[in-house]
């Protein structure tokens, strides 16, 4: 096996960056599975780097990013592919830069500070930890979010007259994955079909996963 270098490059220009990652799996004598797993490795040592996140992104089994309980990213690799090609993750980039530019701005806050700063006539869509991924073996979160401290940000909307979305919980087939939220809200409970549930087909099992959406009062059909 060859040593892998890990060049400046990574810290500037994250395009630039995730084009040398990406080449780099395929180095003489490195196995492409074994370099991913070198870098979900640096990953968790150096989480800033964002051509490193767009790479494990990436690779990563399903396209999701998952933590143990030591806040450690621990998804799989997915053996099938190398990732999205460097001319493509460009591509992509300035398109949505230039979708985006002037018009969004990104926070990394508490989602009550963000809640407390809206207005009537705000749209909120939320798409919060699931309730039945967020605790136990099958947890995919660093933190779950508190049911009842949920609802009563939820209450406090409604209290506003702001309109909200909310995906939040689900079930599949008869197995419902965590409370439902409380019809005091008034809110309307639509039932999207997700289709066949990736974990039951590894369980040799078949079956159908449901996700919940919530719509605000204002919002509701009749």
């Amino acid at each position: 096996m060859h040593a892998i270098p890990i060049y400046t490059n990574y810290f500037t220009l994250p395009c630039n960056g995730y084009t040398e990652i990406w080449n780099r799996q395929f180095f003489d004598g490195e196995n492409n599975i074994d370099y991913y797993y070198k870098m979900r490795e640096k990953f968790n040592e150096k989480k800033s780097i964002p051509a490193l996140t767009l790479f494990i992104l990436a690779r990563v089994a399903k396209g999701a990013i998952r933590y143990n309980s030591r806040g450690e990213m621990n998804q799989i690799c997915d053996k099938r592919r190398y990732g999205t090609k460097p001319e493509t993750i460009r591509k992509n980039a300035r398109e949505i830069s230039e979708l985006l530019k002037g018009k969004a701005s990104l926070f990394c806050n508490d989602y009550r500070d963000i809640l407390s700063d809206v207005h009537e006539g705000d749209l909120i869509y939320m798409d919060p930890p699931y309730q039945g991924v967020s605790n136990g073996l099958s947890s995919r979160y660093i933190q779950n979010l508190p049911f009842d401290e949920f609802v009563s940000s939820l209450q406090v909307l409604n209290d506003k007259n702001i309109n909200f979305i909310v995906s939040y919980d689900g079930q599949t087939n008869d197995k419902t994955f965590g409370k439902i939220l409380p019809e005091s809200l008034g809110l309307q409970h639509i039932l999207l079909n997700a289709g066949r549930s990736s974990q039951a087909t590894l369980n040799g099992k078949e079956a159908i996963t449901y996700e919940s959406l919530y719509v605000s009062k204002n919002l509701r059909r009749n």
